[in-house]
Order: C-alpha cells, then sequence, then structure tokens
C-alpha cells in the first residue's frame, strides 16, 4: 500500500476512532437519564399512582439516584414531552398519565420464520434465538414473521400488522418501508445490525470492526500483505456490517505504514457459493496484487473461493488463507474446517428482544446501540501462525 493511500486510512481511522468516543460520552449521559426515567416508571408502578400524583423535587430524585439535579431535570423534560407529566413552576411535577399495563404483547420480526422454505442458515439462527428469547419473558409474548409482507407495504394485511403489534425486530437496513410503517404508527423498532455506520442507538451487532481489524492484524503478523474483502455489490454503499469490515481492516493496515500492502474490496452479486467462486477467479486472474488471505462476508463465498483455489491448484492455507464471515460452522457440511468469524447469533437476538421490550416499555427513551465481541472458530484455511496470532490479539 503506498504511502498516500496508507495516510488516508489512517486519517479514517482516527475519525472514526474519536466518533466512537464521542458516542461514549453521550451515551455515558444518555444512560443516567434513562435509568431517572426508567426509575420513574418503576415506581408509576409499584406505587400505583393516579394522574395529578404529585412527583419528587429534582433534588431529591438526584440525592435518592445519586446523579446531577441537571439528569433528573432532563428526565422530567423527556416525559413532558412525552404527556406523561406537567411541569409547574414554583408547584412542582405532578404526573398526568400513568404508564398503560399489558397482559400479552406481540412483536414483529422482518424475516422468514426458521426452517421455512425462505430462510437461510443465518437468519434461521437469529430467528430461533428471538424464539426463545420471547419464550423466556415475563409475560406471554407472539412472534410475527412479516418478511412476506414486504412488498405490500399499502394493502390492508400489512396495515392490520402493523396496527396489532406492539414493535418490530428489524433484520436488514434495506427494510425502510417497513420501519417507516411502525414509526408513523409509532412503534419502537429495535435494529439487528446497526442501520448506519453512525448510528447510536436502538440496535445490536456483531462487532465488525474489532473483528477485521484483528483479522488483518493477525495476518500482517502471520506474513500476508495482500488481502481482499469480498462484500456484497447490492448492499456495499448502503450496508453497515460492509462499511464496518472495511473500516476495521483499513484501521489495521494503517499501521502497516511503509510497508508494500495492499487491501483489495471485491464486490459480489449475491452471497452465493459460485460468486465466491467468481471473485476468486478475478482475484487470481485478473488481479495485479493476489491476496495472500481472502476474507468473505459469508461462509458460501468462502466455499466458493476455496472451490476455485482447489481447481487452480493453489495451495490453502500456505499459499493463500481464506475465512469465512458469518459463522455457520457445521461439522456435517462442508464448511466443516472452514476458519470463520463466530457471531453470537444467539445473545445478539436475545438482547435484540430484551432491548426491544425496554422500548415498549419506555416508548420515549432509546436504548443506547450496543456491539457484540465475536469469537475466531481457526479451521484448516488459516495457518497455524495466523491462528496463535489472532488469539493473542484478541486477549488484548
Amino acid at each position: 500500500m503506498n504511502t498516500k493511500t496508507n495516510s488516508l486510512h489512517a486519517d479514517k481511522a482516527s475519525a472514526h476512532s474519536k466518533k466512537r468516543k464521542d458516542v461514549e460520552l453521550f451515551l455515558d449521559v444518555k444512560t443516567h437519564r434513562q435509568r431517572v426515567i426508567e426509575y420513574l416508571y418503576s415506581e408509576f408502578e409499584r406505587l400505583n399512582l393516579q394522574g395529578g400524583s404529585k412527583l419528587p423535587p429534582s433534588r431529591i430524585l438526584a440525592q435518592r439516584l445519586q446523579v446531577s439535579v441537571s439528569t433528573v431535570q432532563q428526565a422530567y423534560r423527556v416525559l413532558a414531552d412525552q404527556g406523561c407529566i406537567r411541569l409547574e413552576v414554583g408547584n412542582g411535577t405532578f404526573l398526568i398519565t400513568p404508564p398503560s399495563k399489558k397482559k400479552h404483547l406481540h412483536i414483529a420480526i422482518s424475516m422468514a420464520k426458521p426452517n421455512s422454505v425462505n430462510s437461510s442458515p443465518w437468519s434461521s439462527r437469529i430467528a430461533a434465538g428471538i424464539l426463545q428469547a420471547a419464550s423466556h419473558a415475563s409475560l406471554p409474548i407472539s412472534v410475527l414473521s412479516v418478511s412476506e409482507l414486504l412488498n405490500g407495504a399499502h394493502d390492508a394485511r400489512f396495515r392490520h400488522v402493523v396496527a396489532e403489534t406492539d414493535g418490530l425486530i428489524c433484520i436488514s437496513s434495506s427494510q425502510e418501508t417497513l420501519v417507516s410503517a411502525f414509526a408513523a404508527a409509532e412503534k419502537p423498532c429495535v435494529y439487528f445490525n446497526s442501520p448506519n455506520i453512525l448510528a447510536t442507538i436502538d440496535f445490536v451487532s456483531p462487532d465488525y470492526f474489532s473483528f477485521s481489524a484483528h483479522l488483518v492484524d493477525a495476518g500482517l503478523r502471520a506474513g500476508a500483505k495482500t488481502f481482499a474483502i469480498l462484500l456484497n455489490n447490492r448492499t456495499l454503499e448502503s450496508s453497515s456490517s460492509s462499511q464496518l469490515r472495511i473500516a476495521g481492516a483499513s484501521h489495521a493496515m494503517a499501521r502497516s505504514m511503509g510497508r508494500s500492502t495492499h487491501l483489495i474490496v471485491e464486490p459480489v452479486d449475491s452471497m452465493s457459493e459460485q460468486s465466491g467462486y467468481s471473485a476468486a477467479k478475478t482475484l487470481f486472474d485478473g488481479s495485479q496484487h493476489r491476496p495472500d488471505l481472502i476474507y468473505c462476508a459469508g461462509d458460501y463465498l468462502a466455499l466458493g473461493a476455496l472451490r476455485y483455489l482447489n481447481e487452480a491448484g493453489i495451495q490453502v492455507p500456505d499459499e493463500v488463507m481464506v475465512v469465512g464471515g458469518s459463522g455457520l460452522h457445521n461439522p456435517q457440511t462442508a464448511l466443516a474446517g472452514l476458519s470463520m468469524m463466530d457471531q453470537p447469533l444467539e445473545n445478539l437476538s436475545q438482547r435484540a428482544v430484551s432491548m426491544l421490550l425496554q422500548r415498549i416499555k419506555f416508548p420515549q427513551v432509546p436504548t443506547p446501540g450496543e456491539f457484540m465481541s465475536c469469537g475466531f472458530f481457526s479451521g484448516r484455511t488459516t495457518t497455524d501462525l495466523f491462528n496463535e496470532h489472532f488469539v493473542q490479539i484478541a486477549k488484548i
């Protein structure tokens, strides 16, 4: 990688790091305010307060919760904007409408049901995690798949589903029509994967940035100089997961300033095995810099790349390493032996349900976005040296 390109990556990585620090400070302040709001809601329910009840002064509540007076005042203003309380200068703060209590919830997920004809192994694991979390909730929850309604945003059934459900777990950032319909009905939405790279609230996501940075860092230490990332061309510009993978890899590449290193982003038409095969063929037949490591956004892309490398007589992992990015390892399938990102899909699903329940209970209080660390399944498509370096880096 030339100095100019490296400098650009370094600037982007520095800006991303500063942005993350600003977000952390913002979320810290917001978390204190949210804690005050959640406490007030729980007190409304516990004491069975009625409209007109007077609430504690800001100073008293601040001492009780060990927060600043301004934080309590901010929380009161949020509740006032909701129409839940009224602020009377000189008289105090009064409850207008106590929160409603639901006995049964209905949540929608924008994906096919697990094990249905239209479901993928990745989405099936997410849906299964959501169903499991719903079954362990403190009150009954019905889960409805709305994937078949995505193209009928104006029909009667679509409107009925939006009206009858309490919230949405959105799996793809491209489903804005669905999200907009729920927002118009004042129903909360939680994203599985951040809706965009700047998002700070109401999402849970694998930490693509850190995993990609660790991957490239381990590759550099293991002697790799040229890295290729295979990403879906249809969502390359809109997908936060794609952008975070690139940003993480660029961040690690910036540390190789002065060395001859290269990062290639290779777009693919789909996440299929055939697309992985075609991309690998392009990389080795027509590229000036043949990659030492191919990082695929999906595991089936990696299988396609491996099939091409095998046909071309290119040794894996000695000549080129291959890593899958969706974590669908199954010893009974062709994925056995593939080195891959291990996404905690079940934990992510359960956290998404928890977030949505929080948003349903407190409609006007956003939840801080959350990135979950991903593990690494060290298979036979990466070298032992690379695997050792990755484990060491991930522990730091």
